[in-house]
């Protein structure tokens, strides 16, 4: 069950895209949810052709799961793209100033993979 506005996907199994931003330990994982609606904004950032639909990561539902809910990998990013959208994230969450000193400091993040969300 989904509390707030955390949206449904539209499968039979209601899973949805996501995007792995940080696998923390074998359990859990930073996430950001993807959609096929093409939106604009400072909350929302085109990662290209995912699943052969366009998707466009919506940076203000980033979250925390449990790996269980993971069902299947769909691709791997670009690690251009997956750079871009690490910066895209942070700067949604803080200064734009912060989020350029943490990407020059932490250096470029592992490549990220799409997957989907149960």
């Amino acid at each position: 069950m989904n509390i707030g506005f955390e949206q449904n996907g539209s499968t039979d199994d209601f899973a949805r895209p996501v995007i792995i931003l940080k696998k923390y330990n074998l359990d859990a994982c930073l996430i950001v949810p993807l959609t096929a609606r093409q939106k604009t904004g400072r909350y929302y950032f085109p990662v290209g052709r995912i699943d052969n639909r366009d998707a466009v990561a919506v940076l203000s539902q980033v979250r925390f799961i449990d790996r269980k809910r993971l069902t299947n990998k769909t691709c791997t990013l670009d690690e251009k793209v997956f750079r871009s959208l690490i910066y895209a994230v942070v700067s949604a969450s803080f200064s734009r100033k912060l989020a350029l000193k943490y990407c020059l400091s932490h250096g470029p993040p592992l490549a990220g993979a799409g997957w989907r969300r149960r």
